[in-house]
């Protein structure tokens, strides 16, 4: 049997996308598929996407691994004849803002980062018993199907979803003060219209100040100082997205694949916030958890 070509895309040169393309790695090793891997790891916006387009062409690969968004939505209205398959896409199906639409051509599929909303309030909920109400600021050009979602999940919950819709970073500071009076948590979702450090630094340290929950979307936002994070497992999702490209390597079209949400996740608890709030984890959550003290 020959081997496989495949073309991995990476965003940026990160730690987590590094974690992804191991786990994928590692899935198509354990299928005993023989494969070649050609590597392309400049994504910046300088990049011509003609010559980008070229050097994976000039592979001639099989199957086109694109991990993070922008080594996706590069790519996706430029190459209709290869299958690509994403791994750690946020919000690939909800996702409105013009410039990075997904284009499906009938050969893309792939794993999200996103962990379902559901998912993600359950555990809130499991956190905060007695929670009711939650505020988020977002841009509704960039996060309204996404909010309309998790209003959805969170009525199953008996919880209301406090939704504050902004322009831009200058309008957070006054919808913050707004939030603060009239929530029990805050949630933080990925929104390039409210996520500079500034806005960031205000949301949590105000939060904190308020001893309200922070619920963010990654790790890194813990570090910062929310209060917890559900986040998807990077290697994991990187597996995911190599059983994906085996079905696909072995005659599946990817149009018969949906896309997928990640089956792992990893919580994220920020401990010095936690106690500085006054807020007890519940042990189930606590011991299944990454602790992190900054």
């Amino acid at each position: 049997m020959r081997s496989v070509k495949i073309v991995a895309l990476l965003s940026k040169d990160y730690k987590e996308y590094r974690e992804a393309l191991e786990g994928f790695r590692k899935a198509l090793s354990d299928s005993n598929i023989r494969y070649d891997i050609t590597l392309i790891n400049n994504m910046e916006d300088d990049v011509s996407i003609a010559k980008l387009v070229n050097d994976i062409r000039n592979n001639n690969p099989d199957l086109i691994l694109a991990i993070g968004s922008r080594a996706l939505y590069k790519i996706n209205t430029y190459i209709k004849d290869i299958p690509i398959v994403f791994s750690m896409v946020l919000n690939p199906n909800t996702n409105n803002s013009k410039n990075t639409r997904l284009t499906n051509n009938g050969n893309i599929t792939g794993v999200t980062l996103s962990i379902p909303v559901r998912k993600q309030f359950a555990i809130f909920k499991e956190i905060l018993p007695n929670l009711i109400t939650i505020g988020v600021i977002y841009s509704p050009e960039e996060n309204g199907k996404l909010v309309e979602e998790a209003k959805s999940a969170l009525k199953q919950l008996n919880i209301d979803l406090i939704a504050a819709d902004v322009k831009g970073e200058r309008e957070v500071p006054k919808t913050l003060n707004y939030l603060i009076n009239v929530v029990d948590a805050i949630w933080i979702i990925v929104d390039n219209a409210v996520n500079s450090v500034e806005s960031m630094r205000n949301i949590i340290l105000e939060s904190v100040r308020n001893d309200i929950p922070v619920m963010g979307p990654s790790e890194k936002y813990v570090k910062a100082g929310a209060t917890f994070a559900v986040s998807a497992d990077y290697e994991s999702i990187g597996m995911q997205s190599g059983e994906m490209a085996i079905k696909i390597l072995n005659g599946k079209q990817p149009s018969s694949l949906p896309i997928e949400y990640p089956q792992d996740f990893v919580i994220y608890i920020n401990e010095k916030i936690t106690n500085w709030i006054g807020l007890k984890i519940p042990d189930k959550i606590l011991n299944n958890s990454i602790k992190i003290s900054k």
